[in-house]
């Protein structure tokens, strides 16, 4: 129980709380090797369960946001499971994406360069865009996702309830950075990128004001 109680205490740091706000710096988050890309996911799950209490608790003294015990439970089940395809691997693409950038990559590219983060950063959310959209308007693409849009409601836990095979459609998208992009920046920005699209999954959250025109807000992602 000790053990426990310490891994959560080194988990629920203010660090691991800004991944999933992407408030990081390119320094803190380029690594030179794929193996040195720390695992955001299993850092942030405190937070996971943190935050979607704190939600419950203000959507009862608001009435903004609703729960249900099977609806949260269903949830979280399925994000357990949307976890078994990165056994053996941290990202279901990754072995194809590092193949193409050794072999066919454009150009090389200083990893440390800060032009180079910030390149991987916009890389990766258009390749998200491009993904989510596909997987929303085409119908094989559809079938990975529908998971995601099986819920009654719209809360943080509704963001945990992912396809267990949804990767099989974004993989695609995803290896279009590989041109450019080396693997472990690559991973990095999956890691943070997959991680902010967990808060907006909220009706708790307003507006926020000029945020709405250049950020995928809660709002936003609502009404989208």
């Amino acid at each position: 129980m000790a053990s426990i109680i310490e891994k959560l205490q080194n988990e629920l740091t203010f660090k691991n709380l800004r991944t999933m706000f992407y408030i990081v710096t390119p320094n803190e988050t380029t690594y030179s090797r794929i193996e040195d890309v720390p695992d955001y996911f299993e850092k942030a799950r405190p937070w996971f369960l943190l935050l979607v209490f704190m939600e419950f608790i203000v959507g009862r003294l608001t009435d903004k946001s609703h729960y249900a015990l099977n609806d949260t439970i269903t949830s979280m089940n399925a994000g357990i499971l949307s976890l078994l395809p990165k056994i053996g691997g941290r990202a279901m693409g990754l072995t194809l994406y590092t193949y193409i950038y050794e072999n066919y990559r454009f150009f090389d590219v200083p990893i440390d360069s800060i032009w180079m983060w910030i390149f991987a950063f916009l890389a990766h959310d258009l390749a998200y865009y491009l993904a989510h959209r596909a997987i929303h308007e085409a119908g094989i693409f559809w079938s990975f996702h529908q998971m995601h849009h099986s819920s009654e409601f719209y809360n943080l836990s509704t963001a945990l309830r992912q396809g267990c095979i949804q990767e099989m459609g974004t993989t695609f998208f995803e290896c279009l950075q590989s041109f450019i992009t080396p693997p472990p920046l690559f991973l990095a920005h999956k890691y943070l990128n997959t991680l902010y699209q967990f808060w907006i999954h909220t009706e708790v959250i307003p507006k926020l004001g000029p945020l709405e025109y250049f950020l995928n807000t809660p709002s936003f992602n609502y009404l989208g």
